[in-house]
């Protein structure tokens, strides 16, 4: 099973004072032993392996401290351990022994010489000048195997699961010993980092989170999963002291309802519930961009069409009709009436509405068989366009209507049974009076 776990740190005390990064750092260790640890620009989304690590065992989590040096949490046989990477030569030395059952969880840098390691229930400060951890304290029932994280001067640690305490995201409280549960939305139940106290969603596609409305803007895709192992842990580089996000004021907004797919009869317009609520610099856009499939798949490439307002039109040569399409809301720098895709402030709303121009249905009717002795006929009628389907249809003698009557289908042809009134001889018609799918009606 795939376990990913998350380190982040804050701007407030008793973390660092003076996070400015504009990196992360990925750790992969592998199952079998060794693994990798790579740094990954959040700007330009470049990968640079800063380690490979050949040294037999494996790790939990790891911190960066502001010196450089990398703390791991592992094991010394069975026992969980603090190790010390040597990230040229790929191999650690143990620096000392954790007491508790064979489990390791996470670790969280609380100053440039002191680590919160937890390790299953029990917790440890572990100062990396003395080569001590002190024992602070355990919560009987909680199993963290998510990650610890600080936003906003508070440490908080996810739940993945076991336990007495349901899975989501904690607020971890270090005098005394206790947990607060938070109402914290979307992928805050899984592990957190962050870059400036901006904080950084798990996942093989990494993205600003924000605390309140639970919405995420995608920065990268992660294409390097050399370690092999069975989770990857997450750690702010603190060697890369610049970058823009720090700097980021800029925000997409959010949608006033909950994204789904809109579906409209033919070219009709399209008008998307953006709540209205973006956050713009003086030079920058908001715009609505058109995309077939992810936004990061060849990205910005993969645009179809960029409209200044929530209105979305058909696009002719462009879009196709029974076509699901998605739109995202982007905030960056101004480009004309456009933006500037490279804008390392750009932000993407990435919880994009479906959208799709469904085709008119049309109705045609082939008669299959008769039936001689009661005149009763098989009719088949075949729809075009995107289904499912429902006809209306009235069945006519020459003396006039007999009846009418409401047919459903999920494919494209569907058979029909029509009788005469009982005594009658002569010609029936049966003729549609409406066909309708998702989202048209004809008559």
């Amino acid at each position: 099973m795939l376990r990913i776990l998350f380190l982040l740190l804050a701007c407030s005390a008793p973390c660092f004072t003076a996070l400015q990064a504009q990196s992360i750092l990925y750790g992969f260790p592998n199952n079998g032993g060794g693994g990798a640890i790579i740094s990954m620009n959040l700007v330009t989304c470049e990968q640079t392996v800063l380690s490979t690590i050949t040294q037999t065992g494996t790790f939990n989590d790891f911190v960066m401290m502001p010196n450089g040096d990398i703390y791991l949490l592992g094991f010394s046989g069975n026992t969980p351990a603090v190790l010390l990477l040597d990230a040229p030569a790929g191999a650690w030395t143990v620096q000392t022994l954790l007491p508790g059952p064979p489990l390791a969880g996470s670790m969280l840098a609380l100053s440039d010489s002191t680590i919160l390691i937890s390790t299953l229930d029990n917790f440890f400060i572990y100062n990396t000048n003395t080569n001590v951890a002190t024992n602070i304290g355990g919560i009987p029932g909680f199993s963290g195997f998510g990650e610890m994280f600080e936003y906003n001067g508070q440490i908080y640690i996810t739940q993945a699961g076991g336990g007495n305490y349901p899975i989501g995201t904690y607020i971890l409280n270090l005098s005394p010993l206790t947990l607060t549960p938070t109402p914290l939305q979307g992928f805050a139940i899984g592990p957190l980092t962050s870059v400036c106290n901006n904080v950084i969603s798990p996942g093989g596609i990494p993205g600003e989170y924000n605390m309140t409305t639970g919405t995420i803007n995608p920065l990268c895709e992660v294409g390097f999963f050399g370690g092999g192992g069975g989770f990857s842990s997450t750690a702010p580089n603190l060697l890369n002291a610049t970058g823009p996000l720090c700097d980021c004021t800029t925000d997409a907004g959010t949608w006033s309802t909950s994204p789904s797919v809109i579906r409209v009869c033919s070219s009709e317009q399209i008008t998307l519930p953006h709540s209205g609520n973006e956050v713009l610099d003086g030079d920058d856009n908001l715009v609505f961009v058109l995309v077939d499939g992810n936004i990061l798949n060849n990205y910005p490439n993969n645009i179809l069409g960029v409209f200044d307002d929530p209105v979305i039109s058909f696009l002719p040569g462009v879009t196709e009709f029974n076509t699901i399409y998605l739109v995202y809301a982007i905030a960056a720098n101004a480009l004309g009436s456009g933006i500037d895709y490279s804008d390392p402030c750009r932000y993407i709303l990435n919880d994009p509405f479906g959208v799709e121009w469904v085709s008119e249905p049309a109705v045609s009717f082939t008669l299959i068989s008769e039936n001689c002795n009661t005149g009763c006929q098989t009719i088949q009628a075949t729809f075009t366009g995107s289904g499912p389907f429902s006809l209306t249809y009235e069945v006519s003698t020459i003396a006039g209507v007999i009846g009418t009557f409401t047919q459903s289908s999920s494919g494209q042809n569907v058979n029909i049974n029509v009788c005469p009134p009982p005594g009658y001889s002569g010609p029936l018609t049966i003729q549609a009076t409406a066909v309708s799918n998702v989202a048209c009606t004809c008559n």
